[in-house]
């Protein structure tokens, strides 16, 4: 279910946001009874309306560099099913919306991002009970131009006026919807919400402490990358849970201080699929007691080596990694594993890879 709001746009004068929004056979003694009055209500999900946007906003005479005010909203359930729900605007036409710096918009405090940018904006989850109805979720919503807007950068925002739909989208709790993310706080927040199963990025994110992965969920950098700017020891993503997926993503750390790009720690069903990973201080990718498939993997300037395939501390085992596609590997050890007499194993499906035993170790190189 979708509510829509419509966003008028007036540089250099108003911004004015409005809404516009089975039988026997034989021969058997039988016997039957019959069960009446047997009444199935299916539920109902539906979205309270938001409200006037710019209700207590100053949005008049917007230029470069000028913020509105923070605006708080409330969604009210007003079904009887619990839902979770989001917030996306349809493309426009327009320098403010696809310019080289079009309007930005802060959604719930997570900084602001280019409108073209938010994707499907996961908001969070109402349940249906009388309190919510009655006084709905609140989220908060502020708007921005960009200092770099101006009318000497090739193109002239002066004078412009655009409209923008908002829609605000209702789904049941367990129905399968991608969240779009942004940056390190709208990523975070899609991965502790345990109703949400696919996650996109829509342009390159920088985190400052590491991202962990508790739970299945698969997430599609879109061929974007999650940069780590973290301090020494610090893994960039740790996954944890079986049926985890990461795909067309690039994983680097800004500074080359110790720590593995992803570490994969007594996980089952995972799978890397197109994934780049570089600049570590230690391994690529590390694969402790967990079974893993990689896909057109790629490593590069990590310390140590690209994959490493071992049990880690306490862990039984066995650590699986299985290798498909094409692999790219500049490190001196593209896949290695410390202790061949563990339940510890390689499989190169395509024969990519020349083995070398030295004692208990076993290390890998692309032919």
């Amino acid at each position: 279910m979708i509510k829509k709001k419509i966003i008028s746009i007036i540089t250099a004068g108003t911004l004015l946001l409005g809404l516009t929004i089975g039988a026997a056979t034989g021969a058997w003694f039988t016997d039957n009874k019959s069960s009446s009055g047997n009444v199935f209500n299916t539920g109902t999900l539906k979205l309270g309306e938001v409200g006037v946007i710019t209700e207590g906003l100053n949005l008049t005479n917007i230029y470069p560099g000028w913020t509105s005010e923070v605006k708080s909203l409330t969604i009210a359930n007003k079904g009887s099913l619990n839902l979770k729900y989001y917030l996306s605007v349809d493309p426009l036409d327009s320098i403010l919306y696809n310019g080289a710096t079009p309007l930005q918009v802060n959604i719930n405090n997570r900084g602001f991002v280019d409108i073209n940018k938010l994707g499907n904006a996961y908001l969070g989850e109402i349940n249906a009970n009388v309190q919510q109805n009655a006084t709905g979720t609140p989220f908060t919503i502020q708007f921005k131009m960009p200092e770099t807007a101006t009318n000497t950068t090739g193109a002239d925002y002066s004078g412009l006026t655009a409209e923008f739909t908002f829609n605000f989208t209702a789904n049941q709790l367990n129905a399968p919807v991608t969240a779009t993310v942004y940056n390190e706080k709208s990523l975070k927040e899609a991965l502790d919400s345990s109703y949400i199963s696919n996650i996109e990025l829509s342009q390159d994110i920088t985190v400052a402490s590491p991202i962990e992965m508790n739970r299945p969920v698969i997430i599609d950098g879109k061929d974007h990358k999650i940069v780590g700017n973290l301090a020494a020891g610090q893994n960039i993503i740790t996954i944890y849970k079986d049926n985890t997926t990461l795909k067309n993503i690039a994983i680097e750390r800004q500074n080359k201080t110790s720590g593995h790009g992803i570490n994969i720690y007594c996980a089952k069903n995972v799978l890397l699929d197109r994934v780049s990973v570089s600049n570590n201080g230690k391994s690529g990718i590390t694969v402790n007691g967990s079974i893993v498939t990689v896909n057109d993997i790629t490593t590069s300037n990590n310390a140590w080596g690209g994959i490493n395939v071992d049990l880690g501390k306490n862990v039984a085992g066995p650590a699986i990694l299985t290798v498909t596609g094409t692999s790219n590997h500049n490190e001196g050890a593209h896949i290695w594993i410390d202790d061949i007499t563990k339940n510890v194993s390689v499989v190169d499906v395509n024969s990519q890879y020349n083995s070398t035993n030295i004692v208990a170790k076993t290390i890998y190189t692309l032919k």
